[in-house]
């Protein structure tokens, strides 16, 4: 699996690192504000023959994914996505989720944007 770091304020890669690391690209990610982390989603040169992997598409929809909360599969639109667990790390979380409807997996980042005072 490869990953990618996209701005959705810019509309455009963060980066032009292509991660072999999640948690790399997670780590580079909780460094930038408004950037998720991607999973470039592969296939093989030809169908059953094992080959180098390449990757088939970035998520068109990334940007209103983001800017709508997470309703709706980044690549296809389709609202039949599902996630695990959030993963927490210190400066971020994130989670792995993935379409239904297409197959495709991302990886949501959140980074901390406020602190809000607790009243008892």
């Amino acid at each position: 699996m490869r990953y990618i770091l996209y701005d959705h304020d810019t509309e455009d890669l963060a980066t032009t690192t292509v991660y072999t690391s999640y948690d790399d690209a997670v780590d580079d990610a909780s460094r930038l504000d408004n950037v998720i982390v991607l999973a470039l989603p592969l296939e093989t040169d030809e169908p059953g023959e094992p080959g180098e992997a390449i990757a088939k598409s970035t998520l068109p929809h990334a940007k209103e994914y983001v800017d709508a909360g997470g309703e709706f599969c980044p690549n296809c639109r389709s609202e039949q996505i599902e996630g695990d667990s959030v993963d927490f790390d210190g400066r971020y979380c994130s989670q792995r989720m993935w379409c239904l409807d297409c197959d495709v997996v991302w990886f949501d980042v959140y980074t901390l944007s406020a602190v809000e005072p607790r009243e008892d």
